[in-house]
């Protein structure tokens, strides 16, 4: 019994704070997938999650590139960053490799965020974080 409360304490972020939990995150993923088309194009989208001196958090939206499957940030990380974050198509939920290679190298973690599913890559563990219709949940 006290396993499953632990394992769904997990689940739902009470534990580890997980950030894709947050109401307010989780809009901002929403309207970050909404730009994407709902992971039905080939556009990514993509921003920094940041948190300010006053633990309030905040989003800094990456510019477009306009090159499918593509989002590139060319300037040092803002001050406070602890998440990178960008969409994908709906077909490829998965952190890429390059996703994988970026959350190590800024140890950061880096969501993905598909229509039915939000995962993210840090520290070399690659976790489902929220699947099915994570938009609806409060």
């Amino acid at each position: 019994m006290v396993a499953h409360c632990v394992a769904a304490l997990l689940y739902l972020g009470v534990i580890h704070g997980e950030l894709a939990h947050d109401p307010m995150v989780r809009d901002a993923l929403w309207k970050l997938l909404a730009d994407a088309h709902y992971g039905y194009s080939a556009r990514e989208e993509a921003m920094f999650i940041i948190r300010g001196a006053d633990g309030q958090l905040s989003f800094l939206r990456w510019e477009r590139t306009g090159i499918p499957h593509h989002a590139h940030w060319n300037a040092p990380l803002p001050a406070g960053t602890v998440a990178i974050v960008h969409t994908h198509p709906n077909t490829m939920p998965r952190p890429s490799r390059m996703d994988e290679q970026t959350a190590v190298r800024n140890n950061l973690p880096v969501y993905v965020v598909t229509r039915t599913k939000i995962m993210k890559t840090s520290h070399g563990q690659t976790d489902v974080v929220l699947k099915g219709e994570w938009w609806e949940r409060g």
